[in-house]
């Protein structure tokens, strides 16, 4: 916890970072930068709330979008491996890949929104999780979903 903002690096290469008000504050990107900068190893894993670039849902786009996804992808393009970034914050099952920067977002426990439409619309209330197993050289996510019998 730094201040109001909760962020820290697991080692060897997770880093947790709080997008709670859709961006973060100039000392996280410093950490961030520092943090990074220091990291042995071709793979990083990042857990955040909101997706660090637009994912074609028009709702989530227009209003609640990351709002520094430039300085994402100028700081953690750089990075010398492959970035895996797991968030959610959509409520949709959405993979982007931006150069080195792949980006797994993961449905709500909740309740799913429509990718079709700027005004808010359910697309269907059936709660989806993502499982990620990763090791030394592999990584597999997979999303499920639950479903009432």
């Amino acid at each position: 916890m730094k201040g109001d903002e909760f962020y820290y690096f697991e080692n060897p290469n997770f880093l947790f970072l709080d997008t709670a008000l859709g961006y973060c504050s100039d000392k996280q990107w410093k950490w961030i930068n520092d943090t990074i900068t220091n990291i042995d190893s071709n793979r990083l894993y990042v857990f955040m709330h909101h997706p660090p670039f637009k994912a074609g849902v028009p709702h989530m786009d227009g209003k609640y979008a990351f709002q520094q996804s430039d300085k994402f992808f100028e700081l953690f393009s750089n990075f010398t491996g492959d970035v895996f970034v797991f968030c959610g914050h959509y409520h949709n099952e959405i993979t982007i890949k931006n150069k080195n920067i792949n980006v797994f977002i993961t449905p709500s426990t909740y309740l799913q929104i429509s990718d079709k439409t700027v005004e808010f619309n359910i697309e269907h209330r059936i709660p989806g999780f993502r499982e990620i197993e990763i090791d030394d050289i592999f990584l597999k996510t997979n999303v499920n979903y639950v479903f009432d019998k």
